[in-house]
């Protein structure tokens, strides 16, 4: 949680007059947990990935992004990627419910936009992935 001040100033002819400071916290409403189906994995192999987004306000979050780097690292001056998003895989459920209502707009890192979690609600996004040589 994120704590701001703030303070008002007026300015008038002749003169200056500052407010007391006032402070807010900022809640967050959304919040994020990602689970991998298996704890242990082979080059070649699937792994499937669940990742929930809970919504604790009484306003619906939308148009929001899950973004998954896929375990990417740098390798002799560039990105490899242990992992590779298998297309078409990802699923969206909304309150349990199946939903087509997303774009996956990127595959390496993996980028999934387009998502709405209702107002004290939740989205799952499941997806899979395949072992690549790059994996530890």
């Amino acid at each position: 949680m994120a704590t701001f001040f703030n303070q008002a100033t007026l300015t008038y002819s002749g003169g200056t007059a500052v407010s007391n400071v006032v402070s807010g916290e900022l809640v967050e409403a959304i919040s994020a947990l990602k689970t991998a189906t298996t704890d242990t994995y082979r080059e070649g192999e699937s792994i499937t990935y669940v990742i929930s987004l809970i919504n604790d306000s009484s306003t619906p979050s939308s148009s929001l992004t899950v973004t998954d780097d896929l375990g990417a690292y740098p390798f002799d001056a560039v990105t490899v990627y242990p992992l590779f998003y298998r297309d078409g895989s990802a699923q969206l459920f909304i309150n349990g419910i199946p939903s087509d209502a997303f774009t996956v707009v990127g595959a390496q890192p993996l980028t999934v936009t387009g998502i709405t979690v209702p107002a004290n609600g939740n989205a799952i996004l499941v997806y899979t992935a395949e072992v690549s040589e790059f994996a530890p």
